[in-house]
């Protein structure tokens, strides 16, 4: 778990079975053009199918896909 300060500046949360146990899950906020959060998406995977590795590579396409996101609803 990050805190929001670490949030706001990795682009990504990450839920570490906070949750639910044996659950891990990656979320972003989409923040268009105007500057207020007004959607969000993630992706989530048991405990064992997410380790620390797979959290990084996935972090980075949910990152790319919230910038994605962002570009086309302006």
């Amino acid at each position: 778990m990050f805190s929001l300060e670490e949030v706001r500046k990795r682009g990504y949360a990450l839920d570490n079975e906070e949750n639910e146990s044996g659950v891990r899950c990656i979320a972003a906020t989409v923040i268009p053009a105007g500057g207020n959060a007004q959607y969000a998406f993630s992706i989530s995977a048991p405990v064992e199918r997410m380790d620390n590795d797979r959290i990084h590579t996935l972090a980075e396409h949910v990152l790319r896909t919230k910038g994605e996101i962002q570009r086309a609803i302006g």
